[in-house]
This record gives C-alpha cells, structure tokens and sequence, in this order.
C-alpha cells in the first residue's frame, strides 16, 4: 500500500474541499456525480458510511486510508490499480477545469460574475442595499438552513433551499447550478453576503407584500 500512499493522500486533500482536515457528505457527492453523472446522494450515503469507520459524520485521513487498506486487500492488485488510478484521473481533469475556470475569471473573462475582488466589492454592496425589514427575514431563512451552525450553507443545506423556491421540480443539477451563481469566491460554501446579494438580486423588483408572504412561508416551513 505504500507505493499508493501518495496519490491517496492527494485525493483526500482534493476532496477536502474546505480544508477542513475531515471529507463531508457533500464534498464526496460532488466528487462523484463528476465520476458518474448518475451518482445518488442514497449511494453516497451508503458509501460514506464505510468509510466514516466511527460514525460521526466526518472521514478522517486515517479512516480514509484505512478503507483504501481494506479495499486494496480484497481484490487483486491490478484492479486496484485500475480503480485507483479513475479516482486519480477525475481529480487531475477536475483540477484542470478548475484552473482554466480561474484563469479565464481573473483573466477578464466574460462570465456574468466574474470571481476577483470588484464583485467581492460588489457582493458585499449588494447584501448591503437589502433593506432592514427584508434582511431580518432573509437572515431568519439563512439560519434555519444553517443545520450545523457553521456560519454558511453547504451543498445539501442549499437544495432544501431550492425546494422552497421551486418545489419538487427541484434538483441536484438545479442546486449545483444555483450553488454556483451564489458561490462568488468558489470556495464552495455560501456565505451569509453571498445569499443575501442572491436575495437582494431576486427579489429587488418585488413588492414588500409579496416578499414578507413569501419570506413568510419559507420561515414556518423551516420551523
């Protein structure tokens, strides 16, 4: 297993996406819906369980390793190979995209939302011109989805969001696509700006019936 050590501790960094130092639910269901698109959180759920070795939520360096050490010891050396080295590929391409996704944004690209400092500026500007009585709502809703009480949303806390915006209708792909217009600083959570600039965005045109009916609504749902 030692020959593997490298590459398996550079897809735990990658798939640490936060930095963290643990690999979450949500980190390992993107990393696997860009292995396979018909990825389900059910089988995600089913496969971080056999990592998380003591079940608190959280895959460990060590535990991670360790599922590899089992995984390398049932199965013939050559299939190891193989399956390592697919993790390993859809890390480097992901990795690929993602610089090229950099360079284009900070190379004055054209992308609606550039990500640099003008529209981190513009973020906070935008959160900012939410008036008073809407923000204590939108603040209201961020904290109800704000399950583990990290300060942001993540991924899943998001989708339920989603829910309420459109109804079952909503998806994965509908979430990792709201989730990135949200997402300013791709760093891969959403701040309290970052959803307030999104509400503020949305919603400006609305009347102040209309948004506290609905801001409303979202909040009992929540309760």
């Amino acid at each position: 297993m030692d020959k593997y050590k490298q590459n398996l501790l550079e897809l735990f960094a990658f798939l640490d996406s936060d930095g963290s130092g643990t690999v979450e639910l949500f980190e390992m269901f993107v990393y696997g819906k860009n292995l396979n698109p018909s990825w389900t959180l059910q089988k995600c759920k089913e496969l971080f369980a056999k990592f998380d070795a003591d079940h608190d939520g959280h895959i460990t360096q060590d535990e991670f390793l360790s599922f590899f050490a089992s995984l390398h010891d049932s199965m013939p050396e050559k299939k190891f190979q193989k399956n390592l080295q697919d993790l390993v590929d859809v890390m480097n391409a992901s990795k690929k995209k993602l610089t090229e996704s950099t360079l284009f944004n900070t190379a004055g690209g054209h992308g609606k939302y550039k990500k640099d400092v003008s529209l981190r500026e513009s973020v906070k500007k935008e959160a900012a011109e939410l008036p008073e009585h809407r923000r204590k709502q939108v603040l209201s809703v961020f904290l109800k989805l704000d399950k583990d009480n990290s300060g942001y949303l993540d991924m899943f806390e998001l989708f339920v969001f989603g829910r309420l915006l459109q109804g079952s209708s909503f998806g994965m792909k509908d979430c990792a696509n709201l989730f990135r217009e949200m997402d300013d600083n791709s760093d891969t959570k959403i701040e309290v700006d970052e959803f307030l600039a999104y509400v503020y965005r949305t919603t400006k045109k609305m009347s102040d019936a209309e948004f506290n009916e609905r801001f409303q609504d979202y909040i009992e749902a929540l309760s």
